[in-house]
């Protein structure tokens, strides 16, 4: 297969895409064309990397990886130039690619490499970067799934220790540094905490009044027990005042 006939994949569980991002990648496209090289390899050079179709986010079969290229650095670019040529605003053609050899290296640490130094990573970031190299990882997996949420590192941090003992980007390097981590408690916090709104999942409101409170067993049960009136005050709180309005309301419990 000739280099233009290859389709284009990114990597299962690399970055999330941000629409913000790619609308804004659209509009300079449009304006300025491509003004950077984005970074890509052979698909068979990568090993047992589990990969996606850039278009229709499909798994990539194994012996489909010779008829692709892998984007390691450049998703939002694609994306971005995808749809505009869709409607005849772009050629894809267009998009300049600097073919890397990584065959016998670590990917994800070549994402991470590429990507920390153009980019201010933020620990969700990390913790993609670590889902990709431990696949297998039960704790980097329901990590990854808060942070697709919208969850920030941080505050998945806190779910899984209890504090902030360890940096996200340290992980990728030594897997270890997840010893600590209590899966079992995290999830059962999250369960209860998943069933509020968006804005409450998303803040660091409950998990920091249980790390906060010594009687956690008592405290989540609380939370759970809250009534539907109380939960809808909560949901409706601004995520400043979330930490006030839940010390109020678990007060109130018996």
């Amino acid at each position: 297969m000739t280099e233009m006939s290859k389709k284009y994949s990114f990597v299962a569980g690399n970055r999330q895409l941000n629409e913000k991002n790619v609308v804004k990648m659209m509009a300079s496209l449009r304006e300025f064309g491509n003004l950077a090289s984005m970074v890509r390899c052979e698909a068979a050079e990568v090993g047992d990397c589990k990969l996606v179709d850039a278009d229709t986010g499909k798994a990539v079969p194994k012996e489909d990886y010779l008829n692709y290229f892998v984007i390691l650095d450049g998703q939002h670019r694609y994306v971005a130039a995808r749809r505009l040529e869709e409607q005849g605003l772009f050629n894809i053609e267009d998009l300049q690619w600097n073919t890397i050899k990584v065959e016998g290296r670590d990917v994800a640490l070549i994402i991470t490499e590429i990507n920390s130094r153009l980019l201010s990573w933020k620990g969700e970031d990390f913790i993609a970067g670590a889902a990709i190299k431990y696949p297998d990882n039960e704790i980097l997996a329901f990590a990854n799934e808060l942070a697709h949420k919208g969850v920030r590192g941080k505050t998945i941090m806190k779910y899984l220790t209890f504090a902030t003992p360890f940096k996200w980007s340290d992980v990728i390097k030594d897997i270890h540094k997840l010893d600590i981590c209590n899966l079992e408690r995290a999830k059962m916090i999250w369960d209860i905490v998943s069933q509020f709104s968006e804005v409450v999942y998303k803040s660091s409101a409950i998990i920091d009044y249980l790390i906060k409170n010594s009687n956690f067993t008592e405290d989540l049960a609380k939370i759970k027990g809250l009534t539907k009136h109380q939960r809808g005050a909560l949901n409706s709180t601004k995520t400043k005042q979330l930490p006030r309005m839940l010390e109020e309301l678990l007060n109130k419990v018996a």
